[in-house]
């Protein structure tokens, strides 16, 4: 994946992705502050967390 997107090594690609997945922590912060469901909030959070254990992996 990191040579098709022009990455010599996976390094740069997954100190990019960290940042995205850093700056999307704020979701249930501002879900909340919206007045989203908290059990959706819950849920989509969950899943945006296991999908980044699964990409380190």
């Amino acid at each position: 994946m990191a040579a098709q997107a022009g990455f010599t090594s996976k390094k740069p690609l997954l100190d990019m992705l960290e940042e995205i997945y850093h700056a999307t922590r704020q979701f249930k912060f501002f879900a909340n502050e919206l007045g989203v469901d908290k059990s959706l909030v819950t849920m989509v959070d969950l899943h945006m967390q296991q999908k980044w254990i699964e990409l380190k992996l």
